[in-house]
């Protein structure tokens, strides 16, 4: 489990924690901003995750996310 709160730099802390993230742990995090909140909802999903609010529900219109491995289907 990884917890972000880094008033601005969440990006940063995602792109170098890179190695931590491929082993697809919960991670819970809160954005600063719209475009620092974009920026790692797109990381995040490019990383296989899925990312919605804290609360439920989507991730957009919220700071606080939850980001779980997306399930994969097999036939």
């Amino acid at each position: 489990m990884i917890k972000i709160d880094v008033e601005g730099a969440e990006a940063e802390v995602l792109r170098g924690a890179r190695r931590a993230i491929e082993r697809q742990p919960v991670i819970f995090l809160s954005t600063h901003g719209e475009e620092a909140h974009r920026e790692c909802l797109d990381l995040l999903t490019a990383a296989g995750y899925e990312v919605r609010a804290l609360e439920g529900g989507p991730a957009e219109g919220t700071e606080e996310v939850l980001a779980v491995a997306a399930r994969k289907v097999t036939a």
